[in-house]
């Protein structure tokens, strides 16, 4: 079920929690990417495995996009991986995602001062924005 987005903030969905289960366990993130793409279309509450696995679908026949060409000149190796994969996240290298979450809850832990607190949440949204691949 879509909720319209508030002045701009991230838009806001209402999922059932199999369905929260069902997306954390496909993506182990809580980034707000799958969020942004799907606000525009209004599916059925409880179908988000249905409208996932679409997406996936989308995903795997599409053509990969240009590269940013500062990763090659920066030593990058260019590689492409989908966003939404139709397998859940580590299914293919559970200890590489293991360790991931590993370092999403140490960075989550470090103690700072309020003055601290905006530039590790930026931190960590970054690391959890990596695609899933």
């Amino acid at each position: 079920m879509a909720i319209a987005t508030q002045d701009g903030n991230t838009p806001v969905i209402a999922l059932l929690r199999r369905d929260w289960k069902f997306l954390f366990n496909q993506l182990r993130s809580t980034h707000a990417g799958y969020l942004h793409r799907v606000t525009a279309s209004a599916p059925v509450l409880g179908g988000e495995p249905e409208r996932y696995y679409e997406l996936a679908a989308a995903d795997a026949e599409a053509v990969p996009g240009a590269l940013d060409p500062s990763w090659t000149r920066r030593g990058g190796q260019p590689h492409s991986v989908l966003l939404l994969p139709a397998a859940p996240a580590g299914s293919d290298d559970d200890e590489a995602h293991t360790m991931v979450r590993i370092m999403l809850k140490d960075v989550a832990s470090i103690p700072t001062g309020l003055a601290e607190l905006e530039a590790w949440q930026r931190v960590l949204a970054s690391l959890d924005s990596l695609p899933v691949g």
